[in-house]
């Protein structure tokens, strides 16, 4: 059982509640709604943004103190999309604030070859000639999460514009979380 996330807590909707909310009756049959968030900062002494970027609902908690939710596909201008097999994984989640897109393949509790993009204010950031790695936290079908780590991405519009992820002095891990995703 893995460590719940501090600054990305998991917000399950039963597609029901949703329904509920914009329509009179739910059926049994509704699928359930795509979510995912992620949390990254881009490291590096080339790096015009270091800023900690997030892709997350801020909500209330219990205690009253602000927390971190996941994202639900067509809520509050969101597009979430997760599709996983034994072997590969495609993710992509947006909103207003930037967006995170990745695919790879899978072995074990890891992926070395992960392509990844993340759009922020300052620009897009991608991996071109190095793969990104992923120490993949949870993989059982419907579920996905993974600390990421890159040695490289690149902003093409600026020039000498070089990141990097490592979470090593970093002020958070970098990582993402996707539920209720789908097959290929």
């Amino acid at each position: 059982m893995r460590a719940a996330r501090p600054l990305l807590a998991t917000l399950v909707l039963a597609s029901c509640v949703l329904a509920s909310l914009s329509a009179v009756g739910c059926s049994s049959k509704d699928a359930p709604v795509v979510a995912g968030g992620a949390v990254w900062q881009l490291q590096g002494s080339t790096c015009q943004d270091r800023s900690i970027h997030k892709l997350a609902v801020t909500a209330t908690g219990d205690n009253g103190q602000p927390v971190d939710r996941l994202l639900s596909d067509g809520a509050d201008g969101a597009r979430v999309r997760c599709q996983l097999d034994g072997s590969h994984f495609n993710v992509a989640l947006s909103n207003a604030n930037g967006a995170l897109v990745a695919s790879g393949s899978i072995s074990g509790a890891t992926s070395t070859n992960a392509s990844i993009t993340f759009n922020v204010p300052q620009g897009t950031y991608k991996t071109t000639t190095v793969p990104c790695s992923l120490a993949i936290l949870q993989n059982d079908g419907a579920n996905f999460s993974a600390n990421i780590a890159c040695k490289q991405l690149d902003n093409p519009s600026l020039s000498g514009d070089e990141c990097a992820i490592d979470n090593t002095g970093a002020s958070v891990t970098s990582y993402f979380q996707f539920e209720n995703c789908t097959g290929f």
